[in-house]
């Protein structure tokens, strides 16, 4: 019997938690095979325990508009890692910040979110579930989310099971997330134009899973599915540390990139000023393009941007962040203060020149 196979079988028939008197204790990290019918059952009781936990935190992501979310032709998956509706799920997934999400949970009820920051490069994401937890769903207390917790990736050996979730192909109707356990094989460099490193697992994923978790048997999310390789034992997964490194920057909803040229390259808007560098933990303006847009919106050289479409912003770098997000034509809502006086201006992006 294949033993990849027959853990995946074992898994989801088990009937509950394989205790020690049931048999062997299977160690988390062990990198080798089960030897026997006992072990193997050790397994299937970490795959059970993790999959109770799991499957409700993780969500399908349904992008685009009303029509493009009832087809799923614009879908991925995602985990929910804090009890206020905070999702992982992959940059490809959810491609700009500030998109409304439709979330599909595992009973297949859909609540409302919105698309955080995102990394091209390292292929992160995060986007966040608007709503309520509804009351009797899988964990969810008080309105509060079931939630998975994370741990680097870093001490994985080798060989070491390891476990997949997401969503296959899109939801389905009465189908709660997959499971599929495989087994850790290295860390690549491969995929999006050689720019990242990745885990890379024989769990196997297939169109849909984008942005789901994977797990160790104890039940720590340690990646998120980035790609699909070439062959089934080729799956691809951005190692946690990458999200830890870019986390706060995401969560206010920026688009990070690696240096200052690659930013530039997808930056496509611009506010016609510029900034004050000199001025630490504020954003002030240090000159303002006669009858650029800023200019008709009414800003002065002195102006002291305090928020950004209602996020508070304390350097010219963030708002230097935020701007990939958006395109020629998108408005920006500032906060600003003039002296003694607050004001709220209203600035139409133009396209940025490239010459």
């Amino acid at each position: 019997m294949n033993l990849r196979i027959g853990v995946i079988g074992l898994s989801l028939a088990c009937a509950g938690w394989c205790s020690a008197a049931d048999g062997p204790v299977w160690a988390i990290d062990r990198a080798t095979s089960p030897d026997s019918a006992e072990e193997l059952k050790a397994i299937q009781g970490l795959v059970k325990t993790l999959q109770k936990k799991a499957q409700p935190a993780t969500v399908a992501l349904l992008l685009g508009n009303d029509e493009e979310r009832r087809s799923g032709v614009s879908c991925g998956s995602g985990v929910i890692v804090s009890e206020d509706g905070l999702v992982l799920t992959a940059a490809h997934v959810i491609m700009r910040p500030n998109e409304q999400v439709v979330f599909k949970l595992a009973n297949g009820a859909s609540v409302n979110g919105v698309t955080l920051g995102l990394n091209p490069g390292t292929d992160g994401g995060m986007a966040r579930i608007t709503d309520k937890a509804p009351s009797g769903y899988p964990g969810a207390k008080d309105g509060k989310w079931p939630f998975v917790e994370t741990a680097p990736s870093k001490d994985l050996k080798k060989g070491q099971w390891i476990v997949s979730l997401g969503h296959p192909g899109g939801p389905k109707p009465d189908r709660p997330p997959p499971v599929r356990v495989g087994r850790y094989i290295s860390y690549d460099k491969a995929g999006f134009g050689q720019r990242n490193d990745l885990l890379n697992t024989d769990a196997t994923l297939v169109g849909g899973d984008s942005g789901g978790p994977l797990f160790t048997l104890d039940g720590k999310c340690v990646g998120i599915h980035s790609e699909i390789g070439d062959n089934l034992d080729i799956n691809r997964h951005v190692p946690m540390e990458k999200f830890k490194t870019d986390w706060d920057s995401m969560l206010r909803g920026n688009v990070v990139f690696r240096d200052e040229r690659e930013r530039e390259r997808a930056t496509k808007v611009a506010m016609n000023v510029m900034f004050d560098d000199t001025v630490n933990d504020a954003v002030k303006i240090e000159e303002v393009t006669a009858d650029g847009v800023a200019d008709k919106a009414g800003s002065k050289a002195g102006d002291v941007i305090k928020t950004v479409n209602g996020k508070p912003v304390n350097s010219p770098d963030e708002i230097r962040a935020m701007l990939p997000s958006f395109k020629p034509g998108d408005k920006l809502k500032l906060d600003v203060q003039r002296d003694d006086e607050k004001l709220t201006l209203t600035v139409r992006l133009t396209a940025r020149s490239r010459k």
